[in-house]
């Protein structure tokens, strides 16, 4: 039946030039993942290095912040060796009151000062921990992206060879239909 067609080999023709068509389509769209693959390493790759430059940030921080607390224990051990020494001058007389008081104050000042140091500290050392999680987020939801991407990019693939096998079909039949 379909042989008798008369218009079959132009109809064949059109299937043929409509899949070459979409290998075209497909093809394209080969080269839009592979730069969408490419765009999302190179984001990738920024992210990990602003995450890195953060990381050297907070190191520095830290480091500057540990200075800052051995200078902090200093202070409340001076403090401590003061408000001592003021004890016993007041037990003698030798001060008042409100020297004694007043080195008390440092005293306790320092202590203060020495506590919001270490809260500090350990503040900075909750953000390094916080920039490791997120790197290790970033790391997880690129490889996710790219993976599917590429997962995509094989789908595509998979299709450009089906459509390719159809035109070979359609090529085939159509050589038959013109050889009677």
């Amino acid at each position: 039946d379909e042989y008798l067609d008369p218009q079959l080999v132009a109809r064949t023709q059109t299937q043929i030039d409509e899949n070459a068509n979409k290998v075209q389509f497909y093809e394209d769209k080969i080269g839009a993942t592979d730069q969408q693959i490419g765009t999302l390493q190179e984001q990738l790759t920024l992210k990990l290095r602003s995450l890195e430059n953060k990381r050297t940030q907070i190191d520095r921080k830290i480091a500057a912040k540990k200075v800052e607390l051995d200078a902090a224990r200093v202070e409340l051990k001076q403090g401590a060796d003061q408000l001592e020494r003021a004890k016993i001058m007041l037990e003698k007389e030798a001060i008042s009151r409100f020297d004694y008081e007043r080195r008390n104050a440092s005293y306790v000042k320092a202590m203060s000062a020495l506590t919001d140091k270490e809260n500090e500290l350990e503040n900075f050392r909750q953000d390094l921990i916080l920039n490791t999680i997120e790197e290790s987020n970033t790391r997880q939801e690129y490889a996710e992206k790219i993976a599917k991407t590429r997962s995509d990019r094989f789908t595509i693939s998979s299709n450009v060879a089906e459509t390719r096998e159809k035109i070979a079909v359609l090529s085939n039949k159509k050589q038959s239909i013109e050889r009677r």
